[in-house]
Order: structure tokens, then sequence, then C-alpha cells
């Protein structure tokens, strides 16, 4: 996986990828209540992109962004692409880290 230009590769890359945003029921995130929204999707014959954003309450640093505790929106689209067997060949996630970068008031 690409993740806004840094190559995840890996069980271990990838889980720490969705633990830092709170996508682990098991392990606590930079983010809370974190939801996953699908706003539009598109399709070729072999690949998909997924428009959308991440939401959820900044309590804890994600990355370098130290935590800001409000509520955030962070835009994203991710392009997945499949080999000819219908495999996940790459996925490729692109996101708008700007609110995580507000400071807390």
């Amino acid at each position: 996986m690409v993740f806004s230009g840094i190559v995840q590769r890996g069980d271990d890359q990838l889980s720490a990828a969705h633990i830092m945003f709170g996508f682990s029921a098991a392990t606590p995130g930079g983010l809370t209540g974190t939801q996953g929204i699908a706003e539009r999707e598109h399709y070729t014959d072999d690949s998909i992109l997924i428009e959308g954003r991440v939401v959820g309450d900044h309590v804890a640093a994600v990355g370098v962004f130290l935590p800001t505790f409000r509520r955030v929106t962070l835009p994203c689209s991710a392009f997945y692409r499949f080999d000819d067997q219908g495999k996940l060949a790459s996925e490729r996630v692109v996101m708008d880290f700007t609110p995580l970068s507000l400071t807390a008031t």
C-alpha cells in the first residue's frame, strides 16, 4: 500500500497504519470513534476508485501530528487495482492531513 507517498509493505506495516488511524478494536490509535465514509465509487475493468473521508476524534499522535482534541474530517481517495485473477495488486491512498495540523483551542 502507498499511503500519501509512504510505502507500507507486509502485514506489520499495514496493521500499524490502520491502528494509527483507530481502525483496531484491540489497540487504541490516534483517532477514536473512527469511521471511513465512502461518498463516491468509480469502476473500470481492473480498478476501483473510492472518494470519501475518514472521521474521528484526534486524541493521540497520528504520525508527526500531535493531538488536537477535535473531531476531524480527513478527505481521502483510495485507488485499488486488481490483477488478471481478480486479486488486489495495489492500493494507493491519498489523504488530506491539514485538519491534523490545526492546533487545539
